[in-house]
């Protein structure tokens, strides 16, 4: 790695688990809608309080990139926690046993579930970046609601009853649920299909593309001021980055977009996935549970895109 080359905001985990993960159903407890105040960090990454088994609260990034709930293995100890069995955790090139925990009751605010999947995980990037997280609120967590990451206003809204939301204008786009990741459509000339389904992260800043999901003829940068450092909570990686012209959803066309190209190693064919795609440059993203579909809010363009510092 070169000097010159720069670091890409955090990546968290790129999670995967045995189907048996999904045995154990879980149960709202709360019916009441919830609108949080959230603490922002770096321009981008939301963190909110939880509270496990009626103790905390501790701090969560919530992050629509990692389709299970991830727990500091300290606190896990603290709450003397018992694991159910280990599961093995997935990100890039890199994966590794972890213990899995089933939560009595796990609530965000007022709004409440039971027996929630978490897996316990060490965060040594976030914790760099912030001691005070002691986990990561997952789409495991997530997709039990209609919610609402709104960045301009700096909260979280949960609805666990779609009905009962109200629905923001914006771009509406349907959305695929693929192992609780919600993969969008993005148009573009530098896919060989015209097209990639990104999955929408909310602990990335940037669009990411996997190096196989990528046309030929759409050179990434292999200078060393095109060069980025990707940190997961297992392993350094090197990547470099495309610049596009053409992105587009749902024919809304983006401005000018920095695509960073990474290497994706234990990702099997089958997977649909090609990358990731930020919800932080959007000023809202409503996920509407009645329909899958995502709402960008405004509808995204060369001026309604959030602007935020990357650290």
């Amino acid at each position: 790695m070169t000097r010159s080359a720069k670091k890409l905001a955090i990546i968290l985990l790129f999670c995967c688990w045995a189907a048996s993960a999904f045995a154990a159903p879980h149960s709202q407890e709360s019916s009441a809608n919830t609108h949080l105040r959230v603490r922002v960090i770096a321009g981008y990454l939301m963190v909110v309080s939880v509270s496990i088994n009626d103790r905390g609260p501790f701090d969560f990034l919530i992050d629509t990139g990692t389709n299970t709930t991830l727990i500091d293995p300290q606190l896990a100890t603290e709450l003397a926690l018992q694991p159910k069995d280990r599961l093995t955790l997935a990100s890039l090139a890199s994966a590794t046993d972890v213990p899995r925990y089933y939560f009595q009751t796990f609530r965000v605010g007022p709004a409440s579930v039971s027996n929630q999947e978490a897996l316990a995980v060490p965060l040594p990037q976030l914790t760099a970046l912030d001691h005070r997280i002691r986990g990561v609120l997952g789409m495991n967590f997530l997709l039990q609601f209609s919610f609402r990451l709104d960045y301009e206003h700096r909260t979280l809204e949960l609805y666990p009853f779609p009905e009962s939301s109200q629905a923001p204008t914006g771009l509406r786009v349907p959305v695929e649920i693929n192992e609780s990741r919600l993969l969008i459509k993005i148009e573009s000339e530098a896919s060989p299909t015209g097209s990639w389904k990104l999955a929408l992260d909310s602990g990335i800043a940037q669009f990411l593309v996997f190096q196989d999901r990528v046309a030929a003829t759409a050179r990434s940068c292999e200078k060393a001021n095109c060069l980025m450092e990707v940190a997961t909570n297992l392993a350094d990686h090197r990547a470099s980055t495309i610049l596009l012209h053409d992105v587009s959803i749902a024919g809304a066309h983006l401005p000018e977009t920095q695509v960073v190209v990474l290497r994706n190693d234990l990702q099997k064919p089958s997977d649909h996935q090609d990358g990731l795609l930020p919800a932080a440059p959007f000023r809202s993203v409503f996920f509407d549970r009645t329909n899958a579909t995502v709402i960008f809010s405004p509808v995204p363009g060369p001026f309604t895109m959030a602007s935020f510092q990357q650290p």
